[in-house]
């Protein structure tokens, strides 16, 4: 027992790193993340063994005498890294997946599809909606998701609707230019999704398509 007590204080710290460092990065991540239901002990345990491993294998001295100040720094350079982590996910996420896919995965590296088809929020995506059995379309700008896995909600701005032959609902785009009106649907509500991503966006893909 008196051993347990020994590596107490250790295994408190390597847990208080590693939920710090998954606050910092869920919360500047695209996406929410739910640690009740979804984070382990053994996971805050391992992150926070890893970050401090790392720490004392770097070979500067920050000049901490007191142990509790070191741990408390620790702590703070762990919600750091955490942050910094989702910065580098929000950035490059896209690139390295599409990077994976190019070279042999035919799948999406993550199971939250609807999350990877948003664009950088610089960059906006419109999105057409078409439901053949009401016969129209609905056209408008991504704003953002809701957090459902399956089937989300989708928020859009700047709606307009069409009847399937192109022609103009005028009745429904009164406010089609009001930018305090936003719709919420569901994409399982429509026969057929299309984005249109920015020229500069991420997104899209380069091919050269041959002639046949």
């Amino acid at each position: 027992m008196s051993d347990l007590f020994k590596i107490l204080p250790l295994a408190i710290l390597y847990l208080s790193s590693g939920f710090v460092f998954l606050c910092g990065f869920y919360l500047w991540i695209d996406r929410r993340f739910d640690f009740l239901s979804e984070i382990s002990f053994s996971i805050m345990l391992v992150i926070g063994y890893l970050l401090d491993t790392i720490a004392r294998a770097v070979p500067i001295s920050f000049g901490f005498t007191e142990e509790s100040v070191r741990n408390l720094a620790f702590i703070f350079i762990s919600f750091l890294c955490g942050m910094g982590l989702a910065v580098l996910r929000n950035k490059a996420g896209c690139r390295v997946s599409k990077f994976v896919i190019k070279h042999g995965r035919r799948k999406s590296s993550s199971e939250f599809f609807w999350y990877d088809i948003l664009d950088e929020k610089d960059k906006p995506t419109w999105i057409r909606l078409t439901n053949l059995d009401k016969q129209y379309i609905l056209e408008g700008v991504l704003l953002s998701l809701a957090e459902a896995k399956d089937n989300p909600y989708l928020l859009l701005g700047y709606c307009q609707k069409y009847h399937l032959d192109g022609r103009e609902i005028e009745s429904e785009n009164v406010n089609a230019n009001d930018k305090h009106i936003q719709k919420i649907v569901r994409p399982d509500s429509f026969d057929e999704i299309t984005l249109f991503y920015a020229n500069d966006s991420d997104k899209a893909i380069e091919l050269r398509i041959e002639n046949r």
